[in-house]
């Protein structure tokens, strides 16, 4: 099984090598343990990530109903 975790960095000072000036602003992803021990095929990651402008808190939660609560369409 595949263990995720999200990091952040956000530091105009941090050093980025190879990169030879420092900065990571902002940096998002992700570590990801147990690759090593995946069966051989094709496998498939997926991330969703929202900008939310002007965000204060609260706001965050009907952007998490997105993949909760699906919209059904049907077309005829």
């Amino acid at each position: 099984m595949i263990k995720t975790r999200l990091y952040y960095v956000d530091d105009d000072n941090a050093p980025d090598p190879p990169e030879s000036v420092p900065g990571q602003s902002p940096q998002v992803g992700w570590w990801m343990e147990g690759l090593p021990e995946l069966e051989k095929g094709t496998l498939y990651f997926f991330a969703i990530m929202y900008l939310i402008k002007d965000y204060s808190e609260g706001v965050e939660k009907n952007y998490l109903k997105i993949l909760d609560q699906p919209i059904e369409v049907t077309v005829n």
